[in-house]
């Protein structure tokens, strides 16, 4: 029996700013985080409870093709400060069961950073894990690590005995955990990994005493009080990092070989199916990564392949899988595109995949076919499809035909996966497929979930041609009915910067409501991912090195002036908003190009490179001793004196990202050009707000802002 959800018929033609504020959106209340039971015979995932964003935890039975609700939140008190923080760093807004690990018959479920067991008898507290970090159910089930204090602590969940693997930690030195800039910028949360075998745990130590700390001030309830981040700015000291290991028993921890490189990135470790270690280093610049393994047994390390890109190395999404033959199969963009390789056993490397598209992730391996099935792009970057790639004879086969936004979850014996998919026209339908194409069995969608049921507006994606020839993806939401004897008024909606993506072929971008709020008031609404943008190769984003701010303006505007010419638009009434990023282009528009952007939003934005972290900004804009033209030239500060139109800031007070100062040193900047523009600070908002009366407030600040101005 499927799950068939359905609502009344176009709830959201007529959107008010209480619906806005809403989470999930119209559509995304669907089964995530999936994992497959070791025989293959559940499939487990979080689901919210209806109406609410709590999730709680769900089972498939495979047999029955039954849901079963296995574990419901249980609602634990206030959020943890490591909590929240960990929540920032995943852009986590979902509330109840967020995480959970399943080993044997044993659930650890986590909520507001408190830990849960259920070992067959129900949903019973860790006592005094609120201060657990990173925690690890362990295969046995039956014991999980964590990190407590700056050090790695075993908790027995038969006796409820700890006791601890490492010690030394002291302020500012760790074990076990991973610093700021592997988790915000690297995409590494973890900092500590346990061998298949249960024997060992590698370990981090990261040491970031030299990186001076970042006061946060709360003032927005009974904690007064400022939090302390070390947050490492460009060409600044980071944290150093070393590579240890140590028995899960405890006892003493030796250094791993190869497991320290001063002033480079600890960017990738993880176990391979033979029980070594297998681990990366990323150069501070990120212009080459090098690769090790190491044996346990032998502590030795062997240089595996390395990886070199004369702007930056894009980090993958994805981990190599070691095979039982020795050899390793490994995402890399080293011909341009994101594709499938080989490393044998005599150190060549084979390209496994080719074409102007890209594999951007192993999904599973199926060493017996010898099959890798991997998620790639298609259409342009559009879509998102799962392809068989067969090692031996390098044949590609086409796993999913549906048009669409894909992702995939298999099972241990590789037969079958979990495939949820959507397009621009309906919501996520999420079902069990084989990979032969032969049995598809529907685990939930959401009855008549297309966007005319919802009363909203299917954008039209659309292309672009820049100027060298490239074509950029575009997407247009257009009021209904005709538009106004003098055009309808433009407000663009831009992220521009790098390794993101805002137009593509799936159900968020039609669920994006501040869009159709804006649509419902009768303005064209304008997104496009310009150069520099996520899954369509090393040389489409290699415009932006050592010049932020410029080509992704550029594209923005060269958008503008397109929509303009193909629509019946009031080019007197263009607007632009943004968060982030997003920000940034935002004030780069308003103050380069004012006679084209009357009025613009910008939340949290970056004013001053200088300022933000250095994994980041070094990435594309290298340190500023380095660049220090590129750097002055992408700050907003030298273009203050071309403000005209209406201009407001956004900021949350705790951001412990984009800090607060850049807005507050852009208004001290704007005070003394004589510049008019208006602020709203939220004082218990971090990068992402959240709390449906801050977002009741911001949505109503941010477009209302067009309605009275535009």
């Amino acid at each position: 029996m499927a799950w068939e959800v359905m609502g009344p018929v176009r709830p959201f033609e007529s959107l008010t700013f209480e619906q806005l504020a809403e989470f999930p959106r119209p559509g995304m209340a669907v089964p995530q985080s999936f994992q497959f039971s070791a025989d293959g015979r559940r499939l487990w995932y979080l689901f919210p409870r209806e109406g609410t964003a709590t999730l709680d935890l769900w089972a498939w039975d495979l047999e029955s093709a039954r849901p079963v609700n296995v574990l419901q939140a249980p609602h634990n008190g206030e959020m943890t400060l490591n909590e929240e923080l960990l929540r920032e760093r995943g852009r986590m807004l979902w509330d109840g069961i967020t995480r959970y690990q399943i080993a044997g018959d044993t659930v650890l479920a986590s909520e507001n950073g408190m830990l849960y067991t259920d070992c067959g008898e129900g949903l019973v507290p860790i006592a005094d894990s609120e201060e657990a970090v990173s925690p690890r159910l362990l295969a046995d089930g039956r014991r999980v690590l964590w990190v407590q204090q700056g050090d790695l602590v075993m908790h027995s969940l038969d006796t409820g005995d700890r006791y601890s693997v490492t010690s030394g930690a002291s302020p500012g030195l760790t074990h076990g955990l991973a610093e700021y800039v592997a988790q915000e910028e690297l995409g590494r949360l973890e900092g500590f990994w346990v061998s298949p075998d249960m024997q060992w745990v590698a370990y981090a130590e990261v040491d970031e005493r030299q990186v001076p700390e970042f006061p946060i001030v709360r003032f927005h309830d009974d904690r007064v009080g400022v939090e302390r981040h070390r947050y490492p700015l460009a060409g600044r000291a980071n944290a150093e990092v070393r590579l240890w290991i140590t028995p899960v028993t405890g006892g003493a921890s030796l250094p791993v070989a190869e497991g320290s490189r001063p002033g480079w990135y600890l960017a990738r470790v993880l176990w391979d199916s033979l029980g070594n270690l297998v681990f990366s280093w990323l150069r501070r610049d990120q212009r080459q990564m090098i690769w090790y393994r190491w044996s346990p047994e032998r502590q030795t390390a062997e240089r595996l392949w390395t990886e070199e890109q004369p702007t930056w190395i894009n980090l993958p999404d994805d981990l190599p899988r070691g095979l039982l033959d020795g050899t390793m199969l490994f995402t890399s963009e080293r011909s341009g595109f994101r594709h499938l390789y080989q490393f044998g056993r005599d150190g060549q490397i084979r390209q496994l995949s080719h074409g102007e598209w890209e594999a951007q992730a192993i999904l599973d391996v199926d060493e017996h076919h010898q099959v890798a099935y991997v998620l790639a792009t298609g259409n342009d970057g559009l879509e998102r499809q799962v392809v068989a790639v067969n090692w031996k004879d390098r044949q590609i086969r086409a796993v999913t035909q549906q048009t669409g936004w894909h992702t995939a979850m298999f099972s241990p014996d590789h037969r079958r996966f979990v495939d949820q998919v959507s397009d621009e026209t309906a919501a996520p339908v999420t079902r069990l497929l084989s990979v032969d194409g032969a049995e598809a069995v529907l685990i939930h969608r959401i009855a008549h979930g297309d966007a005319q049921r919802y009363g909203l507006t299917v954008p039209e994606l659309v292309q672009i041609a820049a100027p060298d020839g490239v074509m950029l993806n575009a997407a247009v939401y257009r009021p209904t009915g005709g538009p106004p004897a003098d055009g309808w008024p433009l407000v663009v909606a831009v992220y521009g910067g790098p390794r993101a993506q805002r137009v593509f072929r799936g159900w968020g971008v039609t669920a994006d409501l501040a869009a159709q709020f804006l649509v419902q008031q009768g303005y064209l609404v304008f997104k496009l991912d310009g150069r520099g943008s996520y899954g369509r190769g090393t040389a489409f984003e290699a415009g932006l090195h050592r010049r932020l701010g410029t080509v992704e303006l550029a594209d923005q505007l060269l958008g503008t002036s397109w929509i303009t010419q193909h629509e019946p638009v009031n080019a007197g009434r263009i607007g632009i908003f943004g968060w982030s990023y997003g920000g940034y282009l935002t004030l780069l528009a308003m103050m380069s190009e004012p006679q084209v952007f009357r009025v613009g939003v910008a939340g949290a934005p970056v004013t001053d490179f200088r300022w933000y972290d250095t994994a980041y900004t070094e990435r594309y804009l290298e340190t500023p001793a380095a660049n220090p033209d590129g750097y002055r030239a992408a700050s907003v500060f030298s273009r203050l004196s071309g403000l005209r139109g209406k201009l407001l800031l956004i900021h949350g007070m705790i951001d412990e990202n984009v800090h607060f100062r850049h807005t507050a040193q852009l208004i001290a900047g704007l005070i003394a050009e004589g510049k008019d523009f208006d602020t709203v600070l939220l004082p218990d908002s971090r990068h992402a707000p959240r709390g449906k009366p801050t977002e009741i407030f911001r949505l109503r600040k941010m477009l209302g802002y067009f309605l009275d101005n535009l």
